[in-house]
């Protein structure tokens, strides 16, 4: 028998006998992850994340380089690395990567770009760095 109060996740934790820590809160309440999103999951560096916020606004190459004040070639360089990252931590992510497929730069943008819509968490500080916390005494 349940008790009146038992939540939901209770419940399913208690009756496929899992641990609460195997458990991910959004398996069981998908509004769960508003609180708890997913991280991001390629580790974008924090020029490569402008540059994505950039383009997902549908600025150009060369606006981007005129009002970051960087040069063109820098853009391109950064771009070159995003897809090097992509390649690296998510080969599946952009079909056709193969020297033999002729896939060009814009044709890979937009399969990149499509992924980060549906995954803004891509976005956010990966926390790959040490972050200083203030350490406490009592």
């Amino acid at each position: 028998m349940y008790r009146l109060f038992t939540s939901y996740r209770e419940r399913v934790i208690e009756r496929v006998r899992l641990k609460r820590d195997q458990v991910a809160p959004g398996a069981i309440n998908p509004l769960s992850q508003l609180f708890n999103p997913p991280a991001p999951r390629l580790g974008f560096s924090r020029v490569e994340r402008q540059l994505i916020e950039r383009a997902l606004l549908n600025e150009t190459d060369s606006h981007i380089a005129e009002s970051t004040g960087v040069s063109i070639d820098a853009v391109k360089k950064t771009w070159t690395n995003i897809y090097a990252r992509v390649k690296r931590e998510a080969p599946f992510l952009i079909p056709g990567d193969l020297p033999s497929s002729g896939m060009r730069g814009q044709e890979k943008r937009r399969h990149l770009l499509d992924y980060v819509r549906m995954h803004l968490e891509e976005l956010r500080p990966n926390g790959g760095a040490k972050t200083r916390t203030a350490h406490v005494e009592s």
